[in-house]
């Protein structure tokens, strides 16, 4: 089994990214949030796991790679109730973010997630409310700003909320609305607009 693997970027998909170590070159398929921040020619390492995607005939074994040891373990948390596969696509948005829609039940924004449906949603908080904390955005350490929630677009308070209402009114998935105005505040943590925000999210685009 292969734990962790560390190499060069040789390629990059929609959905995997194609790593040299050494003689061999590996496909590992990476969740949404962690893809969007590798880049081709980089030497990376990756935290990895191991699963069988299911077909109608037959189980092929799949290797999945995040960012860090913390991501994993949060994936294995939704894929108990999402199933691998479905979990993988629903990890679109921060960590932080999807732990605290849970631990808040907010259904709302979980559907946002791909592959999550009304159902889903209410599963998931059913089954994973109260066991997430240490992934939320209160764990998040000291120096960091926490991604903020796509649930408090809908409640409109703050600039950071204002800027992914606006990203939505745009036509943005709330869930990538979360993700581009967090990565924004994480680098540009001054702004105190949401027009500056909005602004500086384009900029980067």
């Amino acid at each position: 089994m292969i734990a962790r693997i560390t190499g060069r970027v040789v390629g990059l998909g929609e959905d995997h990214v194609l790593i040299e170590a050494g003689a061999l070159t590996y496909q590992v398929l990476v969740p949404p949030v962690a893809l969007r921040a590798i880049v081709d020619g980089d030497e990376i390492t990756l935290e990895t796991a191991h699963f069988y995607q299911m077909d109608q005939t037959r189980a092929t074994p799949m290797l999945l790679g995040f960012a860090t040891a913390l991501q994993r373990e949060f994936w294995e948390a939704l894929a108990g109730v999402l199933g691998p596969t479905v979990a993988r696509k629903a990890f679109s948005a921060p960590m932080e973010s999807i732990a605290d829609w849970i631990e808040s039940g907010d259904a709302a924004a979980l559907k946002s997630l791909p592959g999550v449906g009304q159902a889903k949603a209410r599963e998931t908080i059913a089954k994973l409310q109260g066991k997430l904390s240490r992934f939320s955005a209160g764990s998040v350490p000291a120096g960091r700003t926490a991604p903020v929630s796509a649930g408090a677009a809908v409640a409109g308070t703050g600039p950071s909320a204002e800027a992914i209402a606006a990203l939505v009114e745009l036509g943005y998935n709330a869930a990538e609305a979360a993700e581009l105005v967090s990565r924004v505040i994480r680098a540009r943590p001054e702004l105190d607009s949401s027009a500056a925000i909005v602004e500086e999210v384009f900029r980067r685009r």
